[in-house]
């Protein structure tokens, strides 16, 4: 998906997803447990909504509607007043109210449930297991006997939740953690092809250069000039977490845009 300025996309629980950027890209992200109003509204346990770019199924009114209230539920998230616990929970059940009224969703039946925790629960596994041990040599093997299935359903299990193979997946991942040890280190391209996790420098080029299209020395010369000037290279150009303070600058501008919903 390719989101322009002021549209949201929706992410499920352990859904798997990569962000990408042109340039630096200034992204609100909530985090929200759907048990929150489970006790008034219990099928929200089992909703699921599409991956998409919510704002496209909305009227534009609405759309905008969207992006104020969480413009506002962040800034007092973050500013952190007195009461705005309730503040808060009002404005996140006006959003999800709009969302179920707008955007498609399935409904996980009963009985499928408990099959799709266990399913949320094995990815949510496999994924910090190859998170932690990216560095080391990995089987497919290795996960069939830490999750106790065969190869070939392991295998089929990966490529139909996470989009692409065990291997495809594993260099990915690598590639990411090397893209960051280019950006943030002097290292030389070998000590970045062994703590990256793979097992040569040829591996790295080949997988590096699939991946992002230039070989990791092009990457670093060509970033590396990019950010010399401004000294704006971070963690990895990934991704910073930013904090209350600095959140709440960013937000002001986009609050005082969104003040007319409480008018």
């Amino acid at each position: 998906l390719r989101l322009s300025k002021n549209q949201f996309s929706l992410l499920n629980p352990f859904q798997v997803h990569e962000l990408q950027a042109d340039s630096n890209a200034l992204i609100l992200a909530f985090q929200i447990s759907t048990k929150f109003c489970k006790d008034y509204y219990p099928q929200i346990l089992d909703l699921e909504f599409d991956f998409c770019i919510g704002s496209s199924y909305m009227p534009s009114e609405t759309a905008k509607l969207c992006f104020s209230i969480a413009t506002i539920l962040a800034y007092h998230y973050f500013l952190k007043e007195s009461g705005y616990e309730l503040h808060c929970m009002g404005l996140l059940n006006l959003f999800f109210s709009l969302l179920v009224r707008n955007v498609p969703f399935q409904t996980i039946c009963a009985e499928s449930r408990s099959s799709h925790i266990l399913k949320n629960e094995r990815i949510g596994r496999i994924v910090t297991y190859l998170e932690t041990h990216y560095q080391e040599k990995i089987l497919l093997t290795e996960l069939a006997d830490l999750e106790k299935l065969t190869i070939p359903y392991l295998s089929h299990f990966f490529k139909d939740q996470l989009g692409m193979s065990f291997q495809e997946y594993l260099a990915d991942l690598r590639c990411e953690k090397a893209r960051q040890l280019l950006l943030l280190t002097d290292y030389n391209l070998t000590t970045i092809s062994m703590e990256s996790g793979f097992s040569g420098l040829k591996y790295l080029n080949q997988a590096f250069t699939k991946k992002y299209e230039c070989t990791p020395t092009q990457y670093r010369s060509l970033t590396k000039s990019e950010y010399s000037n401004s000294g704006q290279i971070s963690v990895a150009n990934s991704q910073d977490f930013l904090s209350a303070q600095t959140s709440l600058t960013c937000l002001q501008p986009y609050y005082q845009d969104a003040t007319w919903l409480l008018a």
